[in-house]
């Protein structure tokens, strides 16, 4: 599958081990974030934003590492998060439900990488879970999931 991994930028130096857990897997990253520039330059950052939002849209899947206290997050993670559920995509949550989206029927909880692998592994039917759906009559709601 095609994973994109949301973290905090404050955690960058741990994605290369996280990454090359799923790329052990079989899985493909869509973008090694963690190696953009630290930059403040405007077109830089915008550069930036346009490659993460566009790795988020081609992923099958985000993963997003909630490592962060609640009231510490970074808000980087939660627009990539935003982004994805905005395309109804599934995401695995490693950590800890801060906010209320992270209740959404397409976020998969679980506590650690290992988990996050075993439910992307074939056999375990994640591919075939069904994903949250727009009904008419429910004032636009998603439904599904699990």
């Amino acid at each position: 599958m095609k994973v994109y991994l949301a973290a905090p930028w404050t955690h960058r130096d741990f994605a290369p081990a996280w990454a090359k857990a799923f790329t052990d897997a079989g899985h493909t990253i869509t973008l090694p974030w963690w190696e953009h520039p630290e930059t403040d330059k405007p077109e830089e950052l915008q550069n930036c934003a346009i490659d993460d939002f566009t790795a988020v849209v081609r992923a099958d899947v985000l993963v997003l590492f909630n490592t962060q206290l609640r009231g510490s997050e970074t808000s980087g993670k939660a627009v990539e998060t935003g982004i994805a559920l905005a395309h109804i995509k599934p995401i695995i949550l490693i950590g800890e439900r801060t906010n209320v989206f992270h209740h959404m029927p397409n976020v998969y909880k679980v506590a650690t990488i290992t988990e996050a692998l075993e439910l992307l592994d074939e056999d375990s039917g994640f591919v075939d879970v069904p994903r949250p759906v727009r009904r008419p009559g429910l004032r636009g709601r998603l439904v599904g999931g699990r």
